[in-house]
């Protein structure tokens, strides 16, 4: 955590919930966060055959990464991108992601069995 220079003591405790927006900005942890809800949210954003075959990897300059096991699920991905993009729009809010990309890869079922 940042020291607070020039700003007067506070000789009180704050709650995780006043520490946690500083903690997030600080470390840049927006990115992993959203990535870790759409992962939550993924069987109801691609439907449930395609989110058995694909999670969300990552999230770069509003571009959301996908990782897939095969590329008929990432050819399956591209032509319901228009779609997913309005599905994560509808529950996290407009502007989060512009476009969507795949990349056939070995994925951690391990990672994603967890949520």
């Amino acid at each position: 955590m940042k020291f607070r220079l020039g700003k007067k003591r506070q000789n009180d405790a704050l709650s995780f919930s006043e520490l946690f927006p500083e903690i997030v900005r600080e470390y840049q942890l927006e990115q992993s966060i959203t990535v870790e809800l759409l992962s939550g949210s993924w069987n109801d954003i691609a439907g449930e055959i395609i989110s058995s075959h694909s999670m969300p990897d990552r999230l770069f300059k509003r571009t959301l990464f996908i990782a897939v096991d095969h590329p008929v699920y990432s050819n399956e991905l591209m032509l319901m991108k228009d779609s997913i993009i309005r599905k994560i729009a509808s529950l996290f809010g407009e502007g989060l992601i512009d476009t969507i990309k795949t990349e056939v890869k070995r994925i951690n079922w391990q990672r994603s069995k967890q949520q």
